[in-house]
């Protein structure tokens, strides 16, 4: 067995300084570098991240207000479309009471101007039929000056009956 001595105590202190020198100079610094790149990238990649993040939370926050653009121009057409909805509903009730009205006032003339025809026919019928009652009494043709003063007094008497 091999004695410990301070002399391999302080060979083997040195070895192992030496030893640990190389190493550091060898890994340490390069694994060193490794880790600080890595650490770089995943910040820099944790920054776009959050630049993406920010990117997509503020194109969201426009979509919304853009949506909400389009039910409010949406309300507005249907609340325009209803308004005119309402007047041409007002529009085609009121052409139909005016025409209405004047088929109305159509017959009314109409009947009028019928029942006029009809006393102006009833007052020729009657006068033929006076004239001919008058001539069967008499029994003898009326001379036509008689014939027509007969006429106008019964005309004239048919007048003043029909105005009262």
């Amino acid at each position: 067995m091999e004695q410990i001595t301070l002399t391999g105590i302080i060979v083997q202190i040195i070895n192992f300084l030496v030893l640990v020198g190389i190493l550091t100079y060898l890994l340490y610094k390069p694994v060193k570098r490794i880790l600080n790149e890595r650490r770089k990238r995943i910040e820099s990649t944790l920054k776009e991240i959050e630049i993406e993040r920010e990117k997509l939370e503020k194109e969201r926050k426009e979509a919304e207000r853009n949506l909400q653009e389009i039910y409010k121009k949406a309300e507005e057409i249907i609340k325009k479309a209803e308004l005119d909805a309402e007047a041409e509903r007002t529009k085609i009730i009121r052409e139909a009471r005016r025409e209405s009205q004047q088929i109305i006032e159509n017959a009314r003339k109409e009947g009028e101007e019928l029942k006029k025809r009809f006393i102006l026919e009833l007052k020729d019928e009657i006068v033929s039929l006076a004239i001919t009652i008058a001539s069967n009494i008499l029994g003898e043709s009326v001379k036509p000056k008689l014939q027509e003063r007969m006429l106008n007094e019964f005309v004239n008497l048919v007048k003043s009956e029909h105005s009262k």
